[in-house]
C-alpha cells in the first residue's frame, strides 16, 4: 500500500486555489506508464482549495486519478474508419464540448501535446501549462520519429504554452537548443518514485539465483544490446547468474539475438508487473542495470535507489541529475566498462552495500510533496503573468 503525504496547501507559497482543467489525451493512448502516472499524482495529491478537471473519452482499465475535489468528465468515444474519419473526429469533437458545455478553468495542462477533440479551443481561452519530458522524438527522430509528425505536434504545443515544465536541466537545455525556447519560458520541477512506500509482493517464477535487473523500453537510445553484450562474458562464468528484464513482450529479433549470444537461458522477462511485484524484483536483485543513451530523466534508477539497490548507468543526458554520485556511472560506448562494473558488484559485496547506502541517501532528495508544490507555483505564475 503506498502512503504518500498529502501537500497542504500552505506549502505552496500561495494563497487559495485555482481550478486546474487537464486534457486526459494520454490516457486515450496509454493504458500504463510514466506520463499518466505523472498526472495521476499531480491530481491526486491536490492540495485543499485547488479543484482539479480531468476530461477524458470513455472509460478504460487505466490509472486514472481519484482526489476529493477533482471531477471527471467522461466523454464519448467515437471511431470511425477511412474515410468516414474526419467525420468521426468532428462528431466526437462536437460531443465532448457538448459533455463539457458551462465547465470554468482558470489554467489548461494538457496531459500531452495533442489534446482530445473539442478540447484545444482551451489553448486559447485560459494560461496554458505544459509538461516536456524529454526531446527524445528531436534527438533520435531517425529511428522514432523518421516522418517528424510527433516532433512537429510537439513545436506547436510548446508554442501555445505560457509556461513549460521539465523534469531536468538537461531537458531545459534540449529545448532550448533544438525548439529555441527562452529560458524564461521553462521551470524545471523533478520527478518522484513513491517506490520506497511499496509493500513488496511476491512474484511468480521470480529469478532463484543471483540477478541483475533490467526495467524500462529497450528502443534503440535504451542501449539494451551493448547490456546484452556485456552481460555475456560474466554470465559465461556465473551459470546460475540471471538478468531479469521488465518491459514488454521479446520481438523475434531480440530472441534471435539472444540465442546468438548464447543467453536465452540466463534471461528472463516479466511483462508489466505491479508496482509491489516490481518493488520485491529490486529489492531482491544485485542491481540496476540502466545504459542508456538519454533520458529526459530517468526514473528506474529512482525507483531502485529507493528500494535500496545499487545502480549501475551512465553520464548520459540527465541521468547524473538524478543520481549523483550514488551511482555507478559508466560510458555507454565502452562495453568492458560496464562488464567490469556487473563484476564488481556480483564478486565485492561490501562494494555493493556502499553504493546501495549512497543510493538511499540520494532518493531522499526526490519526493512527491516537492514535485506537486513545484508545480503548482508554476501553475499560479502562468495565470499571474497572463493577468
Amino acid at each position: 500500500m503506498v502512503s504518500i503525504p498529502a501537500v497542504k496547501s500552505s506549502d505552496t507559497g500561495v494563497t487559495g486555489g485555482l481550478r486546474v482543467l487537464y486534457d486526459g489525451w494520454i490516457y486515450s493512448i496509454q493504458a500504463a506508464g510514466g506520463i499518466n502516472r505523472y498526472f495521476e499524482r499531480l491530481i491526486r495529491l491536490m492540495p485543499s482549495g485547488w479543484r482539479s478537471i480531468l476530461v477524458t473519452e470513455g472509460r478504460r482499465s487505466v490509472n486514472f486519478p481519484s482526489h476529493g475535489s477533482a471531477s471527471h468528465y467522461v466523454v464519448p468515444r467515437i471511431r470511425w474508419r477511412r474515410p468516414l474519419k474526419p467525420l468521426g473526429l468532428e462528431v466526437e469533437g462536437l460531443a465532448v464540448r457538448w459533455s463539457t458545455r458551462g465547465l470554468e478553468a482558470d489554467l489548461f495542462h494538457p496531459t500531452y501535446y495533442r489534446c482530445l477533440p473539442g478540447m484545444d479551443h482551451w489553448r486559447r481561452r485560459v494560461p496554458v501549462v505544459l509538461s516536456v519530458m524529454d526531446m527524445i522524438h528531436e534527438r533520435f527522430a531517425e529511428l522514432i520519429d523518421p516522418a517528424g509528425q510527433h516532433a512537429a505536434e510537439k513545436a506547436a504545443a510548446i508554442a501555445a504554452a505560457d509556461l513549460v515544465i521539465c523534469p531536468s536541466a538537461h531537458t531545459r537545455s534540449d529545448l532550448m537548443e533544438i525548439l529555441d525556447v527562452p529560458e524564461e519560458r521553462i521551470r524545471v520541477v523533478p520527478l518522484a518514485s513513491e517506490m520506497a512506500s511499496v509493500e513488496p509482493a511476491p512474484v511468480e517464477s521470480a529469478p532463484t539465483g543471483p540477478y541483475f535487473i533490467y526495467v524500462g523500453s529497450r528502443a534503440p537510445y535504451k542501449n539494451f544490446d551493448a547490456l546484452l553484450e556485456s552481460f555475456r562474458p560474466l554470465a559465461a562464468r556465473h551459470r546460475e547468474l540471471r538478468l531479469c528484464v521488465v518491459g514488454t513482450a521479446w520481438t523475434d529479433a531480440e530472441r534471435a539475438r539472444m540465442a546468438e549470444l548464447g543467453l536465452a537461458e540466463q534471461i528472463v522477462l516479466r511483462v508489466l508487473p505491479s508496482d509491489a511485484e516490481l518493488a520485491r524484483l529490486y529489492r531482491e536483485s544485485i542491481a540496476l542495470v540502466y545504459p542508456s543513451m538519454y533520458e529526459g530523466f530517468g526514473i528506474p534508477p529512482l525507483e531502485a535507489m529507493c528500494c535500496g539497490t545499487a545502480v549501475v548507468t551512465t553520464s548520459s543526458s540527465s541521468i547524473p541529475e538524478v543520481v549523483g554520485d550514488a551511482a555507478l556511472r559508466v560510458d555507454p560506448r565502452l562495453g568492458e566498462d560496464l562488464s567490469a562494473a556487473l563484476e564488481l558488484l556480483l564478486e565485492k559485496p561490501d562494494e555493493r552495500k556502499r553504493w546501495v547506502e549512497a543510493g538511499e541517501e540520494r532518493a531522499r532528495h526526490f519526493s512527491w510533496e516537492r514535485t506537486v508544490n513545484e508545480t503548482l507555483s508554476v501553475y499560479r505564475s502562468a495565470v499571474e503573468e497572463r493577468r
